[in-house]
Formats: structure tokens, C-alpha cells, sequence
């Protein structure tokens, strides 16, 4: 009996390697793809060339981020009962990058022509591609844990995206190279549909994968226990809201300091207004934001199966704080790499983390829902942020913006580490205070 069960657990290891070498490759291209088409230093820019007002490119970031959010829901209710994930996975991903292809299609003889309708066309684009891409964000967070194991889960995500920096850094190059080398907007055009189709390929490697799937309870297998409230969406999710007060405490604090995250969207902006540079900067920070990503990667990945996941958000929210902090204090105009640089390093530590926070927090059966109640609930910020930073931007400018945003951003932090336990260490919170001597202990 020991050695049948030693075999099956060195079989299952042998899977799950071959999974992250399978996997890793895929995040390798899509960091490429993601890179020459990244909100903040590339379509940000674009939309500034033509001719947007500061309000309008909040939009972007608005149609990336609500786009992301408002199918999630739908999708963990509709896909709960899916088995097997890996192939629906793989080959609905024809419908995002297939926004992609058609941008870079049109992008040429629309820019050119008619630039007020190219504006909305993008951001018809980033909408469409962020709505279908977070439509199967749920079903990724019910794969992950099945590719593979939990006591490796972080280091595997750090090598991960390791990968997807190391491909956003030539990403970055290939974009600065392109958008020096041809003219605008054949520069655009060329990087839009060069990601559709090199996302839409490497994604198709997740049908080759090793993906353990629960016993089906219906073989004489125990069944996972079902939420109280019966298969409802609605009545599942109140079940869920009353229940769990570490997920309610969560969302409070992300949506604070997502709020002041948002006006990091405007850093290119920003940089290009106040010291007249280029269109292919954008390539360039694109690389810089890679490189802190690809450097972080798997320190935030070890960290998390070591430490818990709660403390590699509260770092990378520190790193995308001291981002805003040194753009609003820059003279010069390569303090924004280094700006970059931390922007970067805390985006390689937050997906990781509120991906694996919501596996921690939840059970099989109720992992959908904890990753699309996650960031449905962000939507009202992740609607109002962007644009309300855009408008004050363009009412007072944008250091006004980043002060703002440096403080919500702050006050997130200090909110996390009072108010937040980790799901390893129930009860215990980093930062406690005392009634009356409002000292802080430390855990």
C-alpha cells in the first residue's frame, strides 16, 4: 500500500513538472503579447497621439479593468459544473485575440483617416478582449491548483512568471524597436495583430497539459460538501458574503488601494507631457516594468508558499506606493524607468497573490465564485478610479493625481496589515493596536 501510494505520488509529481514546462512557455508569449499591447506604456500613448483628452485615455484603463470584471460571476456559475477545464480553457481564447487581429487590421486605415473614431474602435477593442479574457479567468483559478501541487504552488507561479517577464521584456524591445522604425500608426497596427496571433497559438499548449480532476462523486466517492444555499448564483453568493468576514475585510482594503493604484495608468502620460519624449518610450518603459516583474517573480513565488500570501500583497502594494512616490517627486525624465521598474516588481506579486489567496480562502467547489466576487467587487472602483484621476488631471494636472493615489495606496497598506489575517494563520494579523495606547504589535 505505501509503495502503490509512493508511485502515485511521483507519478503526480512528474505531471506537474511536466505541466510548468508546458505552461511556462505559454507565459512566455503571452508576456510578449502583453507587452506590446500594455495599457499604461503603449495604448495610453496611442490614444494621447490621437489626440485624446486625459479623460478619455482614464477610459482605457476603465475599459480594461471593468472588462476583466463584470463576466466573472456569470462564468464560475456557469462553468461549475465543467469537469474538465483545459480544453474549453484553450480554445475559447479564439474570441480575445481574435480583438487583437482585428485591431491590427483596421488600426492603419482608420488612425489615419478618421482619428476620433479610431480613439472609440480601440477602446471597443480593450473592451471586447479584457470581457472575453476575464470570462475564463475563473475557470484558470479552478485549472491552476489541478496543474499543480500546493506545497509548490508559488514557486511554480514565480518560474511562471519568471517567463512572462522574460517575454515582456523582449516585448518591450521588439515595441521600442518598432515604434522608432516605422510610422505612426503602422507601428500600432503591426504590434496589435502580431499579439493577437501569438496569444492565440501559444494558449493552445494548455491542451497538452496533465489536469487532475476531483473523483466524480457519482463513482461511490464521498461528494465535496455543496454551499447551504442551495445551486443559485445569487443565493451561493450571500451564503458566501455572510459567511466569510476575512473575504469582506479583503475586498475593502483592494478596493482602497486599487482606487489610488489606478492613477498609475497616467505614468507615460505623464512623462511624455512633461518632458517631450518619443512615442517609442513607451517600448522602453514596457521594458523597464519587465524587468522589476521578472526580478520579483520569484522572490513574491517562494515567499508566498514560506510566508503566506497576504504578506507578498502587502509588499507589492509597498513597491507600487514607492512607484507613485518617486513620480510624483521627478525632475528628470529617467526617474520614470525607475518608476516603471516598481510598478512592475508589484504587479509580479499581486495577480500571484490574490489568485492564491482566493484558492487559500475557498474550497473546490466554491473557487469560481471567490475569484469573480473578488473582482466584481472591484468594478465600482475600477470604473470611477480612472476616470475621476483623468479628470482632476486634466482640472489641476496630474501630480494631483499621483498625491491622491500615493495616499489611498498608503492607507491600503496600513488597512491590510490591521485588518487582514492569512488563511494559514487564522486570527493572526501583522499590525494590531492597542485600546487607548495605540501601539502597534507585531506578529
Amino acid at each position: 500500500m505505501a509503495d502503490s501510494l509512493r508511485n502515485q505520488n511521483q507519478a503526480k509529481e512528474r505531471y506537474f513538472l511536466r505541466n510548468a514546462a508546458l505552461v511556462a512557455p505559454v507565459d512566455l508569449f503571452w508576456g510578449f503579447g502583453t507587452a506590446i499591447t500594455a495599457t499604461g506604456p503603449i495604448l495610453t500613448v496611442f490614444l494621447q497621439q490621437l489626440g485624446a483628452t486625459n479623460l478619455v485615455i482614464g477610459l482605457a484603463p476603465v475599459a480594461f479593468l471593468m472588462g476583466n470584471t463584470l463576466l466573472q460571476l456569470p462564468s464560475a456559475h456557469l462553468t461549475r459544473n465543467l469537469r474538465r477545464k483545459r480544453v474549453f480553457f484553450a480554445l475559447a481564447h479564439v474570441v480575445p485575440c481574435s480583438a487583437w487581429i482585428m485591431a491590427g487590421l483596421v488600426t492603419a486605415p482608420l488612425a489615419a483617416s478618421y482619428p476620433g473614431a479610431m480613439v472609440w474602435t480601440l477602446l471597443a477593442v480593450i473592451a471586447a478582449f479584457s470581457a472575453a479574457n476575464g470570462f475564463l479567468m475563473p475557470m484558470w483559478t479552478q485549472l491552476f491548483p489541478r496543474l499543480f501541487s500546493d506545497n509548490r504552488r508559488g514557486l511554480i507561479g514565480g518560474l511562471i512568471n519568471l517567463a512572462a517577464g522574460f517575454g515582456g521584456l523582449a516585448g518591450g524591445l521588439y515595441a521600442a524597436h518598432v515604434l522608432a522604425a516605422r510610422a505612426f500608426p503602422l507601428g500600432y497596427a503591426h504590434l496589435f495583430l502580431l499579439a493577437g496571433v501569438v496569444e492565440l497559438v501559444s494558449v493552445q499548449t494548455y491542451l497538452f497539459v496533465h489536469e487532475e480532476v476531483p473523483e466524480d462523486p457519482r463513482q461511490g466517492v464521498e461528494a465535496p460538501p455543496e454551499p447551504r444555499a442551495g445551486p443559485g448564483l445569487l443565493p451561493s453568493l450571500r451564503v458566501l458574503w455572510r459567511e466569510d468576514l476575512r473575504l469582506r475585510r479583503y475586498l475593502l482594503v483592494r478596493n482602497i488601494s486599487e482606487f489610488g493604484f489606478a492613477a498609475n495608468a497616467f505614468f507615460a502620460v505623464y512623462a511624455i507631457q512633461q518632458f517631450d519624449l518619443p512615442q517609442s518610450v513607451g517600448g522602453a518603459f514596457v521594458i523597464a516594468a519587465n524587468l522589476g516583474y521578472a526580478a520579483m517573480a520569484l522572490f513574491f513565488g517562494h515567499l508566498g508558499d514560506r510566508r503566506g500570501y497576504r504578506r507578498v500583497v502587502s509588499w507589492s502594494l509597498v513597491c507600487s506606493a514607492f512607484s507613485t512616490l518617486v513620480a510624483l517627486v521627478s525632475g528628470e525624465a529617467w526617474l520614470f524607468y525607475l518608476v516603471f521598474l516598481f510598478s512592475g516588481a508589484g504587479l509580479a506579486g499581486d495577480w500571484m497573490a490574490n489568485v492564491n489567496l482566493m484558492i487559500e480562502m475557498s474550497t473546490e467547489e466554491r473557487r469560481g465564485y471567490y475569484y469573480g466576487l473578488f473582482s466584481t467587487a472591484m468594478a465600482p472602483v475600477r470604473l470611477v478610479a480612472p476616470l475621476a484621476w483623468g479628470w482632476l488631471g486634466d482640472a489641476m494636472g496630474l501630480r494631483w493625481a499621483f498625491l491622491g493615489g500615493l495616499g489611498l495606496q498608503v492607507a491600503g497598506i496600513i488597512l491590510l496589515l490591521a485588518l487582514v489575517d492569512d488563511p494559514r494563520r487564522p486570527g493572526q494579523r501583522f499590525l494590531r493596536w492597542r485600546w487607548r495606547t495605540w501601539r502597534p504589535r507585531l506578529y
